[in-house]
């Protein structure tokens, strides 16, 4: 089952279903458990992988390596998505992209993000533009119609465990109704804090992709049950904001 380029916009109703709407962050996983894992993930119906890769500049440390491709399911299996916490990304999209079926880079991180985005395409990956909590909706408007997914930072990139910042709420808010006028098909994706305190209200300002990470996914325990307790709580609050 792979992530379709272009669907998004609005609430998950009628939409895809909420299990496809998860990605489990990889930098959270057991590795040494890892098969067993996206086995257990698989089972509760996630089946994309969220990659995240960082330079020592943009973000601190170095969450993933390129080795991580050869450790996951094939493509056909497993879905791919590439989130670039890199200064300049355009210099490294051409080792990324061959393996990504979506590569996400920052706004905050490139002068020209529309060089970026032709070069991802040139690869046959669809994309993916992200920013930071702090960064104002205006900053990424431009080029809304020009990207497949937005991906907003609902915690300061860099480090699983992060403390949310609930100040995005309302700027999702924003970007939602950015993205009705400007692109109806942009999926807008939040990363950081992902749990059932939290989605509720991201899903009700607009947001209709979420990463699972160390907050509401990989929390200890079983793994399939936590999956699927997290889909639950996406399409109760999706249920409850169509309402």
């Amino acid at each position: 089952m792979h992530w379709a380029a272009g669907v998004g916009g609005g609430l998950l109703e009628g939409r895809e279903a909420a299990s496809t709407r998860l990605s489990a962050s990889i930098m959270c996983a057991d590795f040494r458990s890892l098969p067993a894992q996206l086995t257990a993930l698989q089972s509760a119906g996630i089946r994309t992988a969220h990659l995240d890769f960082g330079d020592g500049r943009f973000v601190p440390n170095l969450p993933l390596g390129l080795e991580v491709f050869a450790q996951l399911p094939p493509r056909t299996e497993w879905s791919r998505e590439c989130h670039l916490m890199i200064e300049e990304p355009l210099r490294l999209v051409t080792l990324f992209a061959p393996h990504a079926d979506l590569v996400t880079f920052h706004v905050e991180a490139i002068g020209d993000p529309r060089e970026c985005i032709a070069a991802i395409r040139q690869h046959g990956a669809s994309v993916g533009l992200g920013m930071n909590p702090s960064t104002p909706p205006e900053r990424v408007a431009p080029l809304l119609s020009e990207v497949d997914r937005l991906l907003v930072m609902t915690v300061e990139p860099g480090f699983a465990g992060a403390p949310f910042v609930p100040e995005v709420v309302e700027k999702i808010r924003q970007l939602a109704t950015l993205r009705d006028h400007l692109n109806p098909t942009l999926s807008i994706e939040v990363d950081g804090a992902i749990n059932m305190r939290t989605v509720p209200a991201l899903v009700g300002a607009g947001a209709d992709r979420f990463v699972g990470g160390s907050s509401g996914l990989f929390i200890g325990g079983d793994l399939e049950q936590s999956a699927r307790a997290l889909i639950s709580c996406i399409e109760g609050a999706a249920h409850e904001g169509a309402a």
